[in-house]
């Protein structure tokens, strides 16, 4: 009989704890002085409490990704090495009209990187003078990372006004494992900022970058 072990050391699968569900094509490689064993194609899910796919949060796995793979890149500035990417869509609608105003891929994106607490903000011009902006609030753990609120400043053309939301703090959103996690999303997410409601679908998002 030959054991092959990781031990309890290996942060293997990671995933949200509250349903979390862990999807990935490349290979797993667990190896001591005894052998190795190769996993892959790993679709997992553990500690599931409502039996419910559509309610899980899925984690994919990074295989080779570039820097010009992403619209939205905040670096590091000692290192110059980019601590947050992402990329997603998104649509702002104003409640009180029904105004809607899409994110273009080309905003800005300006922020700050820290080890516990990072911030990304995405600004673009409204049809007047004003700069509209979406600003994510990062924050980390021992486990995982996740945008725990969401502010947002909408130039308002029809009333000629900003309006100003945010959404309450704990939101936990793109979740994924602390170190070099890497989170992967087609499906749409709202939140609610007040008199904003943002619609972001099509989401990959990076946080707390090292590597």
């Amino acid at each position: 009989k030959i054991v092959i072990d990781t031990g309890f050391d290996a942060s293997l699968f990671p995933a949200p704890a509250e349903n979390g569900i862990y999807s990935c094509p490349n290979e797993t490689k667990i190896t001591n002085d005894n052998g190795n064993v190769t996993i892959s194609d790993v679709l997992l899910v553990a500690f599931d409490a409502e039996k419910d796919f559509s309610s899980k949060k899925v984690i994919d796995c990074r295989g080779f990704l570039f820097e010009d793979d992403f619209n939205y890149i905040i670096k590091e500035k000692d290192t110059n090495i980019p601590c947050t990417v992402a990329n997603m869509s998104i649509t702002a609608t104003l409640h009180k009209d029904g105004q809607e105003l899409h994110v273009p891929s080309n905003a800005v994106a300006t922020g700050i990187c820290k080890a516990k607490y990072s911030q990304m903000t995405l600004s673009w011009p409204s049809n007047t003078n004003a700069t509209n902006s979406i600003t994510f609030h990062i924050g980390q753990n021992k486990t995982h990372f996740f945008v725990f609120q969401i502010a947002a400043a909408i130039y308002d053309d029809k009333n000629k006004k900003m309006i100003n939301g945010e959404s309450y703090i704990g939101i936990d959103l793109f979740s994924a494992a602390a170190t070099n996690g890497f989170y992967r999303c087609p499906n749409s997410i709202d939140t609610e900022l007040d008199d904003i409601r943002l619609t972001i679908t099509d989401v990959v998002f990076i946080a707390f970058y090292t590597d």
